[in-house]
């Protein structure tokens, strides 16, 4: 990010200045966040791909996961949308989906490459069950923050 900061400051504001939505692919760094902010992006996407390789290879995976959990939270803190993406399969997804504040996970290259081999209804209905969860943890943490107020 920090290598061409002045064309995308330019070029962000043009896209924001004809209304569009704009969104930068990131690593999990909260360098890379406080830099999206400062260049007034609406999202980032969170680069998951080092952290996805280390679970698919089943090596320890825990300091990369922290520092995802911490560019999520420092985005959400600013106000940045965060989505996570890269690499995602059934069982990293598994690991994201507990992060709070991940607004969008993009697995549309692992769902269409899974269903060559398994159909695309089968492998929609494995991740909706994962979802499912997901859906439910956040549920619980809206009703939490209700009764708190």
């Amino acid at each position: 990010l920090e290598y061409k900061k002045n064309f995308l400051k330019k070029l962000i504001y043009q896209l924001k200045k004809n209304k569009s939505r704009v969104s930068l692919f990131i690593e999990p760094r909260t360098k890379d966040i406080k830099i999206s902010k400062n260049l007034n992006v609406d999202c980032v996407e969170i680069h998951t791909g080092k952290f996805c390789n280390l679970v698919n290879k089943k090596k320890n995976y825990k300091k990369e996961l922290n520092k995802i959990k911490r560019a999520v939270e420092l985005g959400n803190q600013i106000g940045l949308e965060v989505h996570a993406g890269h690499g995602i399969t059934y069982e990293s997804a598994k690991i994201l989906s507990k992060i709070k504040y991940i607004n969008e996970f993009n697995i549309g290259h692992f769902l269409i490459g899974e269903s060559i081999f398994y159909s695309l209804k089968t492998v929609i209905k494995k991740f909706k069950k994962i979802i499912k969860w997901i859906w439910i943890f956040m549920a619980m943490e809206l009703i939490s923050l209700k009764l708190k107020e």
